[in-house]
């Protein structure tokens, strides 16, 4: 991967459109009927958003800090890092969270200070259980927190140091998420803590680090592609009832490693159909307001249950009807968000560039 496709933007479009499906499966398993809940393609949707981040923080900051770059230097880039990705996802968040508290949802303001602080999976796994409107709030703690210790690893360490730690986070993760359940069969909630995804998060950085070393970038491809035929066979016997929890764990392991390779070609770009599709502008736009559709699309459960008393029609929580009211309020809400704060605050993001960028904005104006 040469220095021009890694600064290019026109891989963008494609991996947009990919979180914005991996957003809707996760939205449209929640508002399913038990029964009727597709658990691998909304489990899909998770991983993908988790590697997503990890592949975007390390690339980031791969052309962004040097690791030959004085510390200060590093520093510098560390924190313009937290000031960008806090401008990327706080101001929506916490327009969200005080919109709900406003308007009086009262699974916000009975735990509203672990929200704020982005602690709400440890809230979850202190009461094991899930609260309501707020549990999917879990998710952005995690990323939030896996945000604040990562790029000290990448800025910090050399090249060879950070690849070696990164499969060392990602064995663990995989270790933790095989022996923990085991040596404690009765703790639960498990999923919501950060070790548990470590696993996807460390191969989307893996893939940024190698992105650029011909020899481990194919090492990982293979390894991802051969994976494809393993996957499947692991997820057809848990669909058919194997209780093995070193099968789960490996369907586990595996998907993350096929969906690192989707990643791959669509930061690359898919040509033929698969690229039209997509870079289709509607797919593009799902994918930048996903991260308003994900946050409202819990709270449009109360929506429906206010409209009951005011409607003729019966409002069963899984109908049909059900289905297209949430559809039209969680979209509407994030159509509106993303212009009026998540448009506002990128421009105010974009505003605060890395060092090196500076001076190589300086020596151009200086020519």
């Amino acid at each position: 991967m040469t220095t021009e496709q890694l600064n290019s933007s026109s891989y963008r479009p494609q991996l947009d459109s990919i979180r914005g499906l991996a957003i809707l499966a996760m939205v449209v398993y929640h508002w399913s009927s038990p029964g009727y809940r597709f658990d691998p393609l909304a489990n899909m949707g998770l991983k993908a958003i988790f590697i997503l981040s990890g592949f975007f923080l390390t690339i980031t900051l791969f052309k962004n800090c040097s690791a030959t770059a004085p510390v200060i230097v590093k520093v510098r880039s560390c924190c313009t890092f937290y000031i960008r990705r806090f401008l990327r996802l706080s101001p929506l968040y916490y327009s969200v969270l005080l919109f709900a508290v406003l308007v009086g949802i009262t699974s916000v303001r009975s735990s509203w200070p672990w929200h704020f602080s982005y602690l709400s999976n440890g809230y979850f796994f202190i009461i094991q259980s899930w609260h309501d409107e707020t549990s999917h709030l879990w998710f952005i703690a995690i990323i939030m927190q896996l945000s604040l210790f990562w790029p000290i690893l990448i800025c910090f360490l050399s090249r060879e140091g950070l690849i070696k730690t990164v499969i060392g986070l990602v064995c663990f993760s995989a270790l933790f998420r095989y022996a923990v359940p085991l040596l404690v069969p009765d703790l639960k909630m498990l999923s919501v803590l950060p070790f548990m995804h470590m696993d996807s998060f460390g191969l989307g950085s893996l893939l940024g680090c190698v992105l650029s070393d011909r020899k481990r970038l194919q090492m990982l491809l293979r390894m991802a592609f051969w994976c494809i035929p393993l996957y499947v066979v692991l997820e057809v016997a848990l669909w058919y009832g194997s209780k093995s929890h070193l099968v789960a764990v490996g369907c586990n392991e595996t998907k993350i490693l096929v969906l690192t390779l989707l990643i791959f070609h669509a930061f690359k770009g898919f040509g033929g159909l698969t690229g039209g599709v997509l870079e289709s502008p509607i797919l593009r736009y799902l994918g930048k307001i996903s991260y308003g559709l994900y946050l409202f699309h819990t709270f449009s459960g109360i929506l429906v249950n206010a409209l009951k008393p005011l409607l003729s029609i019966p409002l069963p929580q899984y109908s049909l009807t059900t289905f297209f009211i949430r559809t039209f309020f969680t979209f509407s809400m994030a159509v509106i968000f993303y212009h009026l704060i998540e448009k506002p605050a990128g421009r105010l993001r974009h505003s605060f560039q890395y060092a090196n960028r500076q001076s190589r904005l300086s020596e151009t104006t200086a020519n």
